[in-house]
């Protein structure tokens, strides 16, 4: 998704901290915002992931993404 790409605001409350951001306006809001959070646990997890493996064990970035987005798309 590299157009018109919805990025979660960082805004703050009145006392300083994180106020909840606002819901999304429609699907592909929705969308878009979970995609993130999903791709940065996601991310989070792969670098855990290839830390604990040898170098032979473990796919490139790319590689990995590209099963993932396959595996996701045939149990969703």
């Amino acid at each position: 998704m590299n157009g018109n790409t919805i990025h979660p605001a960082n805004t703050t409350s009145a006392g300083g901290g994180p106020s909840v951001a606002a819901p999304p306006k429609g699907w592909r809001e929705f969308c878009e915002l979970h995609a993130i959070a999903t791709a940065r646990q996601l991310a989070g997890h792969y670098r855990s992931f290839a830390r604990e493996r040898s170098q032979h064990d473990v796919v490139p970035p790319e590689a990995f993404s590209k099963h993932f987005t396959d595996l996701f798309q045939h149990h969703f």
